[in-house]
């Protein structure tokens, strides 16, 4: 089964698509909740991290 990626430029972008405010973003990255990849100065994410947040387990 592939991963579905989506990919986001900023921190910001990925923050609004989670409804999140992005030091609460910052975080999740550098703990590594969201289990990034980085590519082009952009980030990429699993769209089930995404999910996974914005379903309402987020802080």
């Amino acid at each position: 089964m592939k991963n579905i990626l989506i990919v986001i430029r900023t921190v910001n972008e990925l923050a609004e698509e989670l409804g999140m405010h992005r030091t609460t973003v910052y975080r999740k990255l550098k703990n590594k909740e969201l289990k990034p990849y980085y590519f082009n100065k952009g980030i990429i994410v699993d769209i089930g991290d995404v999910e996974k947040f914005k379903g309402g387990q987020c802080d």
